[in-house]
């Protein structure tokens, strides 16, 4: 499911996945059935043309059965597109998974050049 609002110069993004996984006939999944969720938040802020400043929350439970088990990653990035068919992202996102994985919990600042053709 998912819906999209406008409001202003900030448009919303919202969505929730859930899937429940029981294999195929011939091949059932090992643990038994797999129920996931996944969600998504985003505001995106256009500041001024070709200038977005996005802010995005998301969840993942990749295992209802398991409990304590869910993800959840927030980012800011800051859009440029100076040209037309060319994006620079610039953010900092901090994933915050499981306690027991410390690798699960990481702050990301990154820089990206996007070509569309």
């Amino acid at each position: 499911m998912f819906a999209g609002l406008r409001t202003g110069p900030v448009a919303w993004l919202a969505q929730v996945d859930a899937t429940h996984d029981n294999g195929v006939s011939n091949m059932p999944v090992p643990s038994g059935p797999l129920k996931e969720v996944a969600s998504l938040l985003e505001a995106d802020w256009l500041i001024v043309r070709g200038n977005n400043l996005k802010l995005t929350a998301e969840f993942l439970d990749p295992n209802k059965d398991v409990h304590n088990n869910g993800q959840t990653r927030r980012s800011i990035v800051y859009e440029l597109s100076p040209i037309q068919f060319v994006q620079l992202r610039a953010g900092f996102r901090y994933n915050d998974g499981i306690s027991q994985a410390p690798s699960r919990h990481l702050k990301l600042a990154f820089l990206e050049l996007h070509g569309f053709f």
